[in-house]
């Protein structure tokens, strides 16, 4: 899996008008191995894992 993070500038509020759901998200790091990444999300009552390498 390849996690692709996007960022975008918001110029206006006019987004919340479509807006339907809220969902908090609390996230952390279980290590920071230089060559692996182990991330933990919390979202609402479910929680998610995540591992990533980083090959060079």
């Amino acid at each position: 899996m390849i996690e692709i993070e996007r960022k975008f500038l918001i110029v206006s509020d006019k987004y919340k008008e479509q807006a339907y759901k809220r969902t908090p998200i609390v996230q952390g790091f279980l290590n920071t191995h230089k060559e692996r990444t182990v991330r933990v999300r919390i979202k609402g009552e479910e929680a998610l894992h995540y591992h990533k390498r980083n090959f060079q």
